[in-house]
């Protein structure tokens, strides 16, 4: 009963802690969330789990109410699927802004415990000589513990990312990984397998991170052990295996698609401006309430342009202290945790060394551990290499321990507790942004409106950026409509519609009267043309949120929804809202032509074509789409300007099933046209493949076949 009493003991405590350490959360525990961008993002995924898990008994991994409305993948979005789970008792009573919260306190609670029995069990290992108390490891432990889950890190994930705020199974995966080495037995083989696949199914982050780490103690122990490591290598294979068939469901998927879904637009440079600074490692967080103005100037130095918070990689002066009192006093520490500890705080450095501002040797560059890493399958794909620091921290925390050990061997009880004591409170301290600054859900009228049509209908936000995660409050704003939104805020991908060429929400998306693109519509018939779109796609709302634009965009948008729909549309006004209802199209459109999916973001340059326009392009991948309407059953054609990416590469019409034609399209920009089809009344789509594939540019993670310049439907 003592041992269970001290378990109880150090899990309440880290509850106590965790309430002082995100005050005032706990007394916004049912009606706000820790305030960030991507927080949003993630109280949806709350949302959207549940109504997958629950309402609708779907797979969660996919959703068809985001890009609407041909819905999404959701393998490389971060999910947090198993914590979701675990609060789903909580959405369901309490609800969404309850289930966070839980998660929040959670996360400190599971976290510190898993680090606390992850770190007394090293310690207990490397206390050959007895010298130290059981009451003094089990304070060191704890310490180590609390340098974890107070860490500025964690502080940095949660103001966004509460799946990285779940580090729980990082300590308690290393724990049984541990045990499994030094231990015979399926039990420790099945619960290290389990957390492992806790870790994917919360951020894939850390099932790359846990893998790297698996890979660290495989090749200490083959480098001691050699010939006598054969039965713990076994072992650790079995931990792997069984994670592959738990995790077979989704592992599978997210391995056939991450070449194309799993990469962003731009790795490289993701992967560079989420690099931290060496520098970063002894430089407080500028979220701190005390060091934060004292070193914003230096943040500004150690970021590179795109850089944000995420470079934080502070490991706090009092672990660090500690760090090296245990590395000098203990041989494993030195051996083993240290080692590890640079290896991940090598990788979080990313491609190229950078210190204080300053790339330091670029010329080996290929050479760091993280460059040699992308070289594996799939190695690019964490596009965040400043996140490496949390497995660095774990290891800083069990060396911290060992430094405790030895400050508390042969001290008195009472000594043991004062310094245990004022160590937590330099540590938190030296790390805690208090207050946690918190959002409020808040719940527009027009969106309680909207909630109430019983149509499945989608909602345009206007105004459309570029960026889907520019407005992030949209995630938050679905949960309260209920209804399909054409964009969305998703960790990888962009939306399947090049919104900028397709007529009525091209006109919203550059808030203009025409479409700018590269399919030239007649004026006076876009008004039609818009509505019988909009209708294809199932709109049912425009929704102008004038609290993000200057008066005369917002004006803008409204002249054009008065000339789209007319005035008497208006179903809801307020000083931050005005919304119309998209009626089905009333009068027949003409024959016309756009861009469906399948199309990447639309490029120009200055230059003129033929036509004396300036230049304006898209391009396609293996496949693409178009979108065809026509009033009447008519004989057409396209005419277009394209050209091939590297090399000739044929382009495939295909109506129903049917080819229209096959036509080489060169690298040199060329006027082509297909034969002569049927086009019958309403709408179709016609698809469009590159039969000789697509390929990445360079750096450029897009995969590219053919760019089409110019593109017209000609009875």
């Amino acid at each position: 009963m003592k041992g269970y009493h001290r378990e109880g003991l150090v899990i309440v405590t880290f509850g106590l802690l965790a309430g002082l350490g995100t005050f005032p959360l706990a007394f916004h525990a049912t009606d706000a969330i820790p305030a960030g961008g991507d927080s949003w993002q993630n109280y949806w995924n709350l949302w959207w789990v549940k109504k997958a898990l629950l309402d609708q008994h779907v797979n969660p991994y996919f959703t068809p109410d985001i890009y609407f409305p041909y819905g999404a993948s959701l393998y490389f979005h971060t999910l947090n699927l198993a914590p979701a789970v675990i609060a789903l008792p909580a959405a369901v009573t309490l609800g969404i802004p309850a289930a966070f919260n839980f998660l929040v306190f959670l996360s400190f609670v599971l976290s510190g415990y898993g680090a606390y029995r992850f770190a007394l069990y090293v310690l207990e290992q490397v206390n050959h000589e007895g010298d130290v108390d059981a009451d003094a490891i089990r304070l060191a432990a704890f310490i180590a513990a609390v340098a974890f889950v107070f860490s500025s890190y964690r502080y940095v994930h949660l103001f966004s990312h509460l799946d990285l705020l779940s580090t729980q199974w990082l300590p308690l995966y290393a724990l049984f990984l541990l045990k499994v080495k030094d231990e015979a037995g399926w039990r420790n083989i099945a619960i290290a397998s389990i957390f492992l696949a806790a870790a994917m199914l919360t951020a894939a982050y850390y099932m790359f991170f846990l893998l790297v780490f698996t890979a660290l103690v495989v090749a200490d122990l083959v480098l001691r052990r050699r010939r006598n490591a054969l039965p713990q290598l076994l072992r650790i294979s079995g931990v792997l295996a069984a994670f592959v068939i738990i995790t077979s469901p989704v592992l599978i998927p997210m391995l056939v698609h991450g070449r194309t879904e799993g990469r962003t637009q731009n790795p490289a440079y993701d992967i560079d401006r989420f690099s931290t600074d060496a520098l970063a490692f002894v430089v407080p967080s500028p979220l701190h309430s005390i060091w934060g103005p004292v070193v914003t100037p230096i943040y500004r130095l150690l970021m590179r342009p795109g850089s944000n918070i995420e470079i934080v990689a502070f490991l706090g002066f009092v672990p660090l202290a500690l760090s090296l009192l245990g590395i000098k006093r203990y041989a494993t520490m030195r051996k083993l945790w240290l080692p590890l500890a640079i290896v991940f705080a090598a990788l979080a450095l990313g491609p190229v060394l950078h210190i204080a501002g300053r790339v330091i040797l670029p010329e080996i560059s290929f050479l760091t551990p993280y460059s040699l890493l992308t070289l594996l399958p799939y190695g690019d794909i964490p596009r965040v290499p400043a996140r490496y620091v949390v497995m660095t921290i774990l290891c800083l925390a069990v060396m911290a321990g060992a430094g405790v050990c030895t400050l508390l061997k042969r001290r008195r009880p009472v000594v043991q507790r004062t310094v245990t004591a004022g160590l937590i409170i330099l540590i938190v301290g030296e790390n805690a942004v208090l207050p946690v600054a918190v959002m409020r859900p808040q719940e527009p009228a027009v969106f309680v409106q909207i909630r109430n049509d019983p149509r499945r209908v989608g909602v345009i936000e206007v105004p459309i950026p570029d960026d889907p995660g520019t407005y992030p409050e949209r995630m938050m704003y679905q949960t309260i409509h209920n209804k399909p939104i054409y964009g969305g805020y998703l960790a990888r991908g962009l939306p399947p519609l090049a919104f900028s060429a397709v007529p009525g929400f091209g006109q919203f998306k550059a808030l203009s009267d025409t479409v700018d693109d590269v399919v030239i519509y007649n004026p006076a018939e876009l008004p039609a043309i818009s509505r019988a779109v909009l209708n294809f796609y199932s709109a049912g709302y425009v929704v102008i949120e004038k609290q993000l634009m200057d008066a005369p965009a917002a004006e803008k948008g409204r002249q054009i929804a008065d000339g789209l729909f007319g005035p008497s549309a208006r179903v809801y006004e307020d000083d931050r809202m005005l919304a119309y209802l998209v009626s089905p199209a009333e009068t027949a459109a003409p024959i016309a032509v756009w861009l469906d999916t399948g199309w990447s973001y639309v490029e120009r340059l200055p230059d003129r074509g033929p036509d004396g326009r300036p230049l304006r392009w898209h391009w396609m991948g293996e496949r693409s789409r178009l979108g065809m309407i026509s009033s009447e059953p008519t004989y057409a054609r396209l005419k277009f300007t394209a050209q091939s990416f590297g090399r000739v590469r044929r382009m495939q019409f295909v109506d129903s099933g049917f080819v229209i034609a096959t036509i080489p399209i060169t690298p040199d920009r060329t006027d082509y046209e297909t034969p002569v089809f049927q086009v019958p009344a309403g709408r179709k789509l016609i698809e469009i493949n590159s039969l000789d594939g697509a390929d990445s540019p360079g750096q450029d993670a897009r995969r590219l076949s053919i760019a089409v310049y110019r593109l017209e439907v000609v009875r």
